[in-house]
């Protein structure tokens, strides 16, 4: 009966566990780690000194005006000046546009495009950092959470062993160093599982900090991400893909 309910409970625990998939870490990640945070904001800033940098090729127009409540206006008249006390006002428009200034303008305009492009790539960059962690975390809770059952198991088997040694040295048939030794082995064991208990903790809470979350208890993490693949290329394909899509040598292009 004992045993019903334990597998009942069992059931009904791994029915209200949340599901929390590689995917939904990283996109959490990217929405509220402030590192990327900081990233798409200069991308924000380069694209704003840009506009600001560009907006020097369009026309400019002033208009000024003037209204003076009392004015005295000198008139000239029959080679007398009259004066005349008045309210006056003067209003004046230009336009003007840039043309040409010895590539001053079109420089700062290249230099303000490079530098967009910049940040724009050290986003990439932080992104395909943050996902390489992000799924190294997932890696690390997975396996580690699969060795905790097989701990359990081991532990389990080391426990009865050493059960059964010590009845065999109540009974006479064995001595107390065989007893001693699965003692051993129990508490190796035991050790074992504590070192993946914590494994697994660290990994799910360094998951949690990342994406910036209150941790949830109860969750299940999807298994299908351990399944490997075998990709098979020369080196030198290898060198010339990673050397073309690396971020960092991009940047570093840009930069000069």
């Amino acid at each position: 009966m004992k045993k019903h309910l334990l597998i009942i409970l069992i059931f009904i625990s791994s029915l209200s566990a949340q599901v929390l998939t590689l995917q939904e870490c990283i996109d959490k990640t990217f929405k509220n780690h402030p590192d990327i945070k900081s990233f798409m904001l200069e991308v924000s800033k380069s694209e704003h000194h840009q506009k600001a940098v560009s907006s020097a090729y369009l026309p400019q127009v002033n208009l000024q005006a003037q209204y003076d409540v009392q004015h005295t206006y000198v008139l000239p008249q029959n080679g007398q000046f009259n004066t005349l006390d008045d309210q006056g006002w003067q209003a004046e428009i230009s336009l003007r546009q840039k043309i040409w200034d010895f590539y001053k303008t079109t420089s700062k305009i290249d230099v303000a495009q490079i530098d967009t492009k910049i940040a724009n790539l050290s986003v990439d960059e932080a992104k395909a950092l943050m996902i390489y962690k992000i799924q190294s975390l997932y890696e690390v809770a997975l396996v580690q959470k699969e060795a905790i059952y097989v701990r359990q198991q081991d532990m389990k088997t080391k426990k009865e062993l050493y059960n059964q040694a010590h009845a065999f040295v109540e009974q006479g048939i064995k001595t107390t160093s065989d007893e001693t030794r699965f003692l051993s082995a129990y508490y190796g064991a035991k050790d074992a599982l504590g070192v993946a208990k914590a494994s697994y903790e660290k990994a799910l809470s360094s998951l949690w900090l990342y994406m910036g979350e209150k941790r949830v208890s109860n969750v299940e993490l999807e298994r299908n991400i351990l399944n490997t693949k075998t990709i098979t290329t020369n080196l030198e394909e290898l060198s010339d893909d990673m050397f073309y899509n690396n971020t960092e040598l991009k940047i570093y292009k840009r930069t000069k």
